[in-house]
């Protein structure tokens, strides 16, 4: 980890990986950005599955739910990285900056199929930062913050927005929504409602609902959906040998032709279908 008077500029950086790994869907609040060099695989982001080849970039926030689905046979080396927002916010606040974060808060989560010459800007700056990562001099430390951030206009440019003025910080909002997610993702197999985690976490049901919607991107209802879901395909990759029904008890669901209408209307497959192509 690179380290500096402050705080390290990245959680995790990692160059060129491809390693398979079984899909568990989680949200947190780091930012996270995904290329992909070589191959191809399947990727979630809340309830879209997007099918990302060589040349693509995510741009995901955290906080919705994401992870690979590895089909068989099928490889994918990539190059992760994931940040706290804060740890970027003193060097916007120069002068005539461009909002680099704007492209994680607002558009949330982006996939992005880059062509020509962005395609080679990205893989030169990956490549340049992997040089410099985990090195404890200022040297090192300048030149691999210098890469990042040139990485983030690019993906800014990617995006089609830069932006040079902020809102209101949004931390105590965040921590709120956070708790909210984790209180989900420890009950969502029970019965859950606005209300009932609304009432866990010692707010009113409306601030809740409208935090909520204004970071997530969603309603509370449609994130335990969404995550509902995503387990159950955790469960169909993972545990091959469970019907369709246990899957459905297990992740919340009470009645198995609801669970495969709306496994169908969210993910465009019945649970069968689903589970035949992985």
């Amino acid at each position: 980890m690179i380290m500096s008077s402050r705080s390290p500029l990245v959680e995790k950086f990692v160059y060129r990986y491809d390693r398979r790994a079984p899909p568990d869907f989680q949200g947190h609040p780091k930012y996270e950005l995904l290329y992909v060099h070589e191959g191809g695989y399947g990727y979630v982001i809340g309830a879209s599955m997007f099918d990302v080849t060589a040349g693509d970039l995510l741009v995901m926030n955290g906080i919705t739910p994401h992870g690979p689905i590895f089909r068989e046979k099928s490889g994918c080396v990539r190059t992760g990285v994931a940040f706290y927002p804060a740890s970027l916010q003193s060097l916007q606040d120069l002068p005539d900056s461009i909002d680099l974060l704007y492209p994680f808060r607002e558009l949330r989560n982006c996939h992005c199929r880059l062509t020509d010459p962005l395609r080679t800007d990205i893989e030169q700056l990956l490549s340049r930062m992997n040089r410099y990562y985990g090195k404890q001099d200022r040297m090192s430390y300048n030149r691999f913050r210098a890469a990042f951030l040139e990485l983030l206009l690019i993906v800014s440019e990617s995006c089609g927005y830069a932006k040079s003025t902020y809102p209101e910080p949004r931390d105590a909002k965040e921590k709120l929504v956070r708790q909210a997610l984790d209180y989900i993702g420890q009950h969502y197999m029970t019965d859950l409602s606005l209300d009932i985690i609304a009432e866990r976490l010692y707010m009113s049901r409306s601030y809740l609902a409208k935090i909520f919607k204004e970071y997530a991107g969603m309603t509370v209802f449609e994130y335990i959906n969404d995550h509902r879901i995503n387990r159950a395909k955790v469960l169909f990759a993972t545990e091959k040998s469970k019907s369709i029904s246990e899957v459905c008890y297990e992740v919340g669901f009470k009645n198995p032709a609801h669970f495969s209408r709306n496994f169908k209307s969210t993910v465009g497959a019945t649970p069968e279908e689903y589970r035949n192509t992985i």
